[in-house]
């Protein structure tokens, strides 16, 4: 008996040093190396590179390096918006610096939203950033209603929502939320396990950070979170400061920011530090009840830029101090950064304006369409910053609107080589890129 005992000590004491990917040793090493793109080679900047709760960001050059960790066969993950994430296992060996080099794959996936056409909202699907696209869903799972948001989190994984819609199982209406698992070959209505609302409102905005935890923002002055998937729906926040948000981003799923038309005499951001259990309100110094917030790219847990009728406004310290760093002629209605320095922008003169180094200098892009008089709504590029595509609306009637395509950073942009039909579009996200 004495013996059986001792075997299950031994056999619990291995599988918790498997799990903790370290393997016994008395001594500690190094690990070091470069992450780069798989396709490109190009080192690859602000890599969260983790081991146990360690984290480290890769520099411009893609170097990272652990200079102690425990001798043996240990776990590290790499991760980065916009990338595949990756997960090494590493033999350290003691008293040595062991090189290890990463490659990391972008993610090249996306979904646009819009108006309603042949009876049913609009989703439009990427599989190569935005050069080519098809359409999704069907008139059971998408149903008659514009569709004004999307997130796309990874490459199977996709929120979408928009109007309200009028459900034939219920006889009610109900919150139009809808969202795929499977790369948008089968869409599930989410919506009606909204129960704490007595008014449906649309949908203006939606964010997450993974396929556990959404956050959707009304044309209202209602916040909503989805928990298990999405599959359980609630309030979380009814705001005093704001009359009608227009848009919502996390970079973290914990930091979370807010906003649109305002209330009262001035401009307001709603912000959580937890998810959104809990709000405070962010008065912004300069504006007043007048402006509006009609974009949000929270780029980590305190920066965060922000485009309205007053440009775009840039705060590094959770929104108590803000520097306004682009002034256009019109409002500028999207805005989308990868880190602190690469940020693009759309506006309502039908312009898109693009930096690389925090707005320090901003360039016009070159817009290459016979299409006139139109207003970009949504600029969305994939993780590297190389391609990405943007929405727009079109006064012409015979192309109410579309998609824009870029391969050089967001420089030059032109239509797609192919896409269903022409559609009033209203946003696009494409896999880890825009929350």
């Amino acid at each position: 008996m004495k013996k059986t005992y001792d075997t299950i000590i031994v056999l619990i004491w291995v599988m918790l040093s498997a799990v903790s990917c370290e393997m016994p040793g008395s001594g500690s090493g190094g690990v070091e190396g470069t992450v780069r793109e798989s396709v490109s080679g190009a080192p690859v900047e602000g890599v969260r590179v983790r081991y146990a709760d360690t984290t480290i960001l890769t520099g411009p050059d893609g170097y990272y390096a652990f200079n102690s960790l425990p001798e043996g066969l240990q776990g590290i993950t790499f991760t980065k918006m916009g990338f595949e994430k990756t997960v090494s296992r590493i033999s350290v060996q003691r008293d040595k610096m062991t090189e290890h080099d990463v490659e990391i794959s972008v993610m090249r996936t996306g979904w646009a939203v819009g108006a309603v056409d042949t009876e049913f909202g609009t989703i439009f699907y990427t599989e190569d950033a935005g050069k080519n696209w098809k359409r999704q869903g069907n008139r059971n799972s998408v149903m008659e209603s514009d569709l004004f948001a999307v997130c796309a989190v990874n490459r199977k994984v996709c929120w979408a929502a928009g109007d309200t819609v009028y459900s034939d199982q219920s006889g009610l209406i109900e919150f139009n939320i809808l969202k795929t698992s499977d790369a948008g070959n089968t869409w599930r209505r989410q919506g009606r396990s909204v129960s704490d609302i007595a008014i449906p409102l649309p949908i203006i905005a939606i964010c997450a950070m993974d396929t556990s935890t959404v956050w959707a923002a009304t044309a209202g002055n209602i916040i909503l979170k989805g928990a298990s998937g999405g599959n359980s729906w609630k309030k979380c926040l009814q705001s005093d400061v704001t009359a009608l948000f227009q848009a919502i981003s996390t970079p973290d799923a914990k930091h979370i920011w807010a906003a649109g038309v305002p209330s009262g005499p001035y401009l307001y951001m709603e912000f959580s530090e937890d998810g959104g259990d809990s709000w405070s309100s962010v008065k912004i110094d300069g504006l007043t009840g007048t402006d509006t917030v009609y974009d949000i790219s929270a780029t980590d847990s305190a920066s965060l830029y922000i485009s309205g009728t007053f440009g775009v406004l840039y705060s590094s310290d959770k929104g108590r101090t803000w520097k306004s760093v682009l002034k256009t002629s019109d409002d500028v209605i999207g805005v989308t950064a990868l880190g602190s320095f690469d940020a693009w922008t759309g506006t309502l003169d039908g312009n898109i304006f693009y930096t690389h180094d925090g707005f320090a200098q901003s360039q016009k892009a070159d817009i290459r369409t016979d299409l006139s008089d139109i207003s970009i709504n949504c600029v969305s590029m994939i993780g590297d910053a190389a391609e990405g595509a943007a929405t727009f609306i079109s006064r012409e009637s015979a192309a109410p609107g579309g998609l824009l395509y870029t391969d050089d950073e967001g420089h030059t942009w032109r239509e797609p080589e192919s896409v269903p039909y022409k559609a009033v579009l209203w946003e696009v996200s494409f896999a880890g890129s825009r929350h």
